[in-house]
């Protein structure tokens, strides 16, 4: 039997942007290494993802389906993920019916800045940052 791996670089950006580099096989086995700490990461106040899957050799329909749903969880809990894919993951992306260009991007650059807090969008105001214990939208003096 192959030992499916996927692994998995990540590093902090400016801003508290996590970017995460994938390579190897992303599939419904190793798709939970990925997004779980995501969603954990959400939970403690961490709100904007890059991930990376330029490296990525193997993508499958249940991976694909799982981060989607990670993304999902995401957005519903404040923050935002976007994907840095080449056409081997577009193309991916696609057949599993979660490829919306919203959230795909050519390069970490436009991913980053995608991910990147902009005045008035809501996602971002009202991302939990629990280790301040406030949101974010509140600022010390703010009244709020």
């Amino acid at each position: 039997m192959e030992v499916r791996s996927l692994r998995l670089t990540p590093r902090w950006a400016d801003a508290g942007l996590l970017v995460v580099e994938a390579e190897g096989i992303f599939d419904a086995a190793s798709a939970p290494l990925l997004c779980e700490p995501l969603i954990r990461l959400l939970h403690v106040g961490h709100c904007h993802f890059v991930v990376d899957v330029q490296q990525v050799t193997s993508f499958n329909r249940a991976g694909v389906q799982l981060l989607a749903a990670a993304r999902r969880t995401i957005r519903a809990g404040g923050g935002m993920l976007t994907l840095v894919a080449g056409p081997d993951a577009r193309s991916a992306f696609n057949a599993a019916d979660v490829g919306r260009s919203v959230f795909l991007y050519p390069t970490v650059v436009e991913a980053s800045r995608a991910c990147k807090p902009r005045p008035g969008l809501t996602t971002v105001r009202n991302c939990p940052d629990r280790r301040m214990g406030r949101s974010r939208s509140s600022s010390p003096g703010s009244g709020r």
